[in-house]
């Protein structure tokens, strides 16, 4: 069985998913997962309903899991696809498609197999408890390291940074030329409670803050 990352729990329902897992165990058997490395990233899925107007509120009647985002200068109104690939193979193992106003590092963890050698990821994922679970279940970290204005970046964490950009750098460029449609679920899932996941709150011994 393989290793269960903390923090891997994400609401699931319907079809599509119990297709895309049982597909998934199939490649698996046949030996054809490679589980060097999972690469995650996400893309944006523009929405097949009507934008609201604006100042009507943010929320579609027809469909409340849509929301908003920014694309370089312009709002977006749709989904987030967040993706885990294998690195090596390029098969999508974990799917999420979430309102496009979900940040990335908030469906990481459940992106995160637990039986790869290696996570790789930019800096929209970072994050010091990411870090210290993946070390803890050890999953090596190849996750891009973020400037921080208020102290220096030391040497290592660029000169690691430069190692893993080309690497991770493929996951959605490569994505985008599959004829395929995104092996994700018709519908988003519901928004979730933006508080730190439990299962990784747990692991450092403290729950979640309330409120």
């Amino acid at each position: 069985m393989p290793r269960r990352f903390p923090g891997s729990t994400w609401p699931r329902r319907g079809l599509a998913e119990a297709v895309f897992d049982a597909l998934n165990a199939q490649l698996e058997q046949r030996g054809l997962v490679i589980k060097a490395g999972t690469l995650i990233d996400a893309t944006l899925v523009e929405a097949d309903v009507k934008r609201p107007p604006m100042r009507d509120g943010e929320v579609s009647e027809r469909d409340p899991t849509v929301g908003f985002t920014r694309r370089g200068q312009r709002s977006f109104f749709g989904y987030k696809a967040h993706l885990a690939v294998d690195q090596g193979s390029d098969l999508i193992r974990k799917a999420i498609l979430t309102s496009a106003d979900i940040g990335e590092s908030i469906a990481a963890d459940a992106l995160i197999c637990g039986d790869e050698a290696a996570v790789l990821a930019d800096k929209a994922y970072e994050s010091l408890e990411r870090r210290e679970a993946l070390a803890e279940i050890g999953i090596t970290d190849r996750i891009v390291h973020r400037r921080h204005q208020a102290k220096r970046q030391p040497s290592w964490h660029k000169w690691m940074n430069l190692a893993i950009t080309p690497l991770r750098g493929q996951t959605l460029e490569d994505l985008r030329h599959h004829e395929a449609p995104l092996p994700v679920p018709a519908r988003a899932l519901p928004r979730p409670d933006p508080q730190p996941l439990p299962a990784l709150a747990a692991l450092h011994g403290h729950e979640p803050a309330k409120g």
